[in-house]
């Protein structure tokens, strides 16, 4: 019954331990603001992705909200004011 029981220990152990060998992901991020980046036509946006692509980014954390108003098509909030949206981009 005791080596059953260390048996069990060591197969544990191993597996706690043996875990730490994987390589744990990177999460290498850009914040992209809506003050200071245009993202209001379809090829602004294909920029900042390819943008962040050249710089091996593997997320981007895109502002869609600034004062009140959205950058995404919604009955209940206005669009950004100063810069013009093709109809029907979101």
């Amino acid at each position: 019954m005791r080596r059953r029981a260390f048996g069990v220990a060591a197969l544990v152990v191993t597996g706690l331990l043996g875990g730490g060998a994987a390589q744990a992901q990177e999460y290498r991020a850009f914040w992209v603001d809506t003050f200071n980046t245009a993202l209001n036509t379809h090829t602004n946006v294909l920029a900042v992705v390819n943008n962040a692509r050249l710089a091996n980014a593997n997320a981007l954390l895109v502002q869609i909200r600034r004062r009140g108003d959205a950058w995404y098509l919604d009955s209940l909030e206005p669009l950004p004011d100063f810069l013009p949206i093709p109809a029907g981009f979101d």
